[in-house]
């Protein structure tokens, strides 16, 4: 059965009651493989969502495994298929993105992850079916356009999308597929629930698939079991479905060779008291559940009562959505509304004769609501509650009044959402690696600008080379002068030039051009250098800024999270505080129970003193009063807990606050460090890029001096590297004369009229 306990029951002459054999999440689904002669296994989610794993044999009956499928889907579907032997087994669920996922098992060993295979809505059935030993598997599910897709696979392999798969569209989400073949998959059926909340069946017979002649009523979200048995002494087969009707029974019916029709549907066992459905499924279907459900809370609900009976149903919601009447609004109407803070864990009821005769609810403040209905009954009230977890809504049947209820649970365990909690541990490990990260690469960062400030000290061999340059400056311009004047005094000689004269020239120009190259040497040399370093430092300038300004935006985002923190810190102390109340009622119920049990002994032991003793009356009495403190003292060690638990949480929450603060506080301090290196190299950006421009200009200025450049040419290019080198400090400074005269020498002789 879907949302609730659930028993083991088989017989080999017929269906019989089985004792309870563990407890499952009451929005859980229930799947099973079975083998050998009395092996089963049973997957189901437990209390905090996991699917986990039962195994029963005669030897050890039943047995808790290892396997624990996280981030599942609350209440998704889950099928399987298993080896002839049971040795090898596939599981499929749907995860909480809804993405729909295998596992598989090896002699008991489950693998170490799952495979997602497609994606489909949330809550949609999941079908499977298998032969020749898992050689070929199908595997059925609704995509997001809530077209049945068919895959293909073998076992450990990959599934593959059949494009003549499935051919039939719906146009809502089936919440239960199920699957089953026989005769080497060349008849598989698959039964799924319809909006109308019947199951009807779809047939594949070879190679070609259309609607069966199975349909039936049934309880809404209903599991469907299908499978198929070989038949004798009559060769042929059996096909068997079994299902939960509208009025809480089981039902079987199944399909024969022999008699080539469906039977008509046998009363297995009543399902009333299981799970949490209460009152008849007969009507239309409703459901409170959407995907805001665990984001949202009930802030208002509203009961309308008629004759003494619930006849409607109403909630309001923290997003400002309403459900509407649920059956009725013709009666008398009361109202419960909550404070911001609390939500609804337990509910009340009592039942008769498939009416809702009363309902109250309580919150995890501990309020309590009026009763709603009739009162005075001598029924015995019933509770739905779910571990402290918050309600989320209903789902169930009305027409003209409400007809059947049941509840739907939120991950939100009184005001505290276990997936918040979660997703924060998540996000706080997350921002932590980031953090680290952070730290890391500074560390990084001042070790580099260690070895640059080094650099830059021993950048002062730069004066050296700078040095170099403006000597061969001045060297060159009293070259280009003394060259000037051997051209002044060849062109004034009266008896024209002679051999000499003309050896002189040229060498005197030679002399200038070495001189001028030496310089062009220097410059190249001492530019390469320079840009270097400089590039060094603008690099590691530009990867700090970048390094801080994603510190900066870690930095918001933490900030942002510590607020998370603190406000999520302030529900888990809130919530904790009721728990603690709920804590201190519990154990006066756990007392009222004892001195309830004790009483009853009492009663007991009297009655035999004093003869004629109903043993049986006195019994069950005694009985009751023992389940009662059982009951009691449960409940008050579930809430203990649950406090112990959130401690767990809160802890862990304030050491990452605490621990992140101190990574970003390392942070900040070095790249204080590094500030005045920053800084000093941004100032001198703008005139380091100006210097090796500078520098990269007077380089180029010399490239013009060839041997045919007369001294006016000479003077002119030299002249503009003094210009570009009076303007850059590192160079002006090594100027051991007089850059006046210098220049107006230069100036003269670039300018002369001959």
């Amino acid at each position: 059965m879907r949302r609730g306990d659930f028993a083991v029951v088989n017989h080999s002459q017929g269906w019989s009651s089985g004792e309870t054999a563990f407890q499952s999440n009451p929005e859980s689904s229930l799947c099973s493989v079975g083998w050998a002669d009395s092996s089963l296994s049973v997957f189901c989610q437990d209390e905090n969502g996991n699917i986990r794993e039962r195994r029963f044999s005669k030897a050890t009956g039943w047995d808790l495994t290892n396997y624990v499928e996280e981030n599942t889907l609350l209440g998704t579907n889950i099928a399987a298929v298993h080896s002839s032997d049971g040795s090898r087994v596939v599981l499929f669920f749907q995860d909480a993105e809804g993405f729909i996922r295998s596992r598989t098992a090896r002699h008991g060993q489950w693998e170490p992850t799952s495979v997602s295979i497609g994606k489909g809505p949330k809550g949609c059935g999941i079908g499977a079916t298998a032969w020749n030993d898992l050689k070929e598997i199908r595997l059925y599910f609704q995509d997001d356009q809530y077209r049945i897709r068919e895959y293909r696979g073998v076992f450990g392999g990959v599934f593959q999308l059949l494009d003549t798969g499935f051919p039939f569209s719906f146009d809502y989400c089936i919440g239960d597929i199920t699957a089953v073949s026989w005769n080497e998959g060349a008849q598989i059926r698959l039964y799924i629930q319809d909006k109308f909340n019947n199951i009807v069946e779809w047939a594949y017979t070879y190679l070609t698939w259309s609607q069966g002649t199975f349909k039936t009523a049934a309880l809404p979200n209903a599991d469907i079991i299908a499978f198929v048995r070989d038949s004798y002494p009559v060769p042929g087969f059996c096909l068997f479905v079994i299902w939960a009707g509208q009025d809480q029974k089981l039902y079987q019916s199944v399909w024969s060779t022999l008699e080539s029709k469906w039977s008509a549907p046998q009363d297995i066992a009543s399902v009333r008291s299981t799970g949490n459905v209460v009152g008849s499924f007969v009507g239309d279907y409703f459901s409170d559940e959407d995907e805001y459900t665990d984001r949202k809370a009930i802030t208002s609900a509203k009961v309308c009562v008629n004759s003494g009976v619930v006849v409607g149903l109403a909630l309001e919601f923290t997003d400002q959505t309403v459900t509407g009447w649920r059956g009725s609004g013709n009666g008398t109407v009361y109202t419960f509304d909550l404070n911001d803070t609390e939500d609804i864990t337990t509910i009340s009821y009592i039942e008769e004769n498939d009416r809702l005769l009363g309902l109250s609810f309580t919150t995890s403040k501990g309020q309590q609501s009026p009763w709603y209905g009739t009162q005075g009954l001598p029924t015995t009230v019933t509770t739905w509650s779910f571990g402290g977890h918050a309600l989320g809504g209903f789902y169930g049947t009305a027409d003209t009044v409400l007809r059947g209820l049941a509840p739907i649970w939120t991950t939100r365990i009184r005001g505290i959402d276990a997936r918040r909690l979660e997703e924060l541990m998540r996000r706080a490990q997350a921002l932590a690696a980031g953090v680290q990260e952070s730290a890391s690469y500074f560390g990084q960062l001042r070790t580099r600008a260690d070895t640059y400030r080094a650099r830059r000290r021993a950048a002062g061999a730069l004066g050296e080379q700078a040095q170099r340059v403006m000597d061969g400056v001045v060297a060159t311009a009293q070259s280009i002068e003394y060259l000037f004047d051997l051209e002044s005094a060849h062109r004034r000689a009266r008896l024209g030039g002679d051999a000499d004269r003309r050896s002189n020239l040229r060498a005197q120009t030679g002399i200038a051009k070495t001189s001028a190259d030496e310089v062009e040497f220097a410059l190249k040399k001492l530019f390469e250098e320079y840009t270097l370093i400089h590039a060094e430092g603008a690099k590691l300038s530009g990867e700090v800024d970048a390094a801080w300004s994603r510190v900066q935006r870690d930095t918001t985002a933490l900030q942002i999270f510590f607020a998370q923190i603190v406000t999520t810190i302030r529900d888990i102390e809130s919530t904790m505080e009721s728990l603690r109340t709920s804590i201190a009622l519990s154990e006066d119920e756990e007392a009222d129970a004892r001195a309830k049990e004790q009483k009853q002994r009492s009663l007991f032991d009297r009655a035999s003193e004093a003869g004629g003793l109903n043993v049986a009356r006195y019994n069950a009495l005694l009985r009751s009063a023992q389940e009662q403190l059982v009951e009691s003292e449960k409940r008050t060690q579930d809430f203990k807990s649950q406090i112990s638990r959130l401690e767990g949480d809160k802890f862990k929450l304030q050491t990452f606050k605490r621990d992140a603060e101190g990574a970003l506080r390392g942070i900040e301090e070095t790249r204080s460090s590094l500030k005045t290196l920053i800084d000093d190299e941004k100032a001198s950006q703008v005139s380091s890029a100006a210097l090796s421009e500078s520098l990269k200009e007077i380089y180029n200025s010399t490239i013009p001096l060839d041997d045919h450049t007369k001294a006016r040419g000479f003077a002119a290019a030299l002249l503009s590297v003094i210009q570009h080198a009076l303007d850059v400090e590192l160079l002006r400074a090594q100027l051991r004369v007089d850059a006046g005269p210098l220049q107006r020498v230069l100036s003269d002789i670039a300018n002369s009229a001959y």
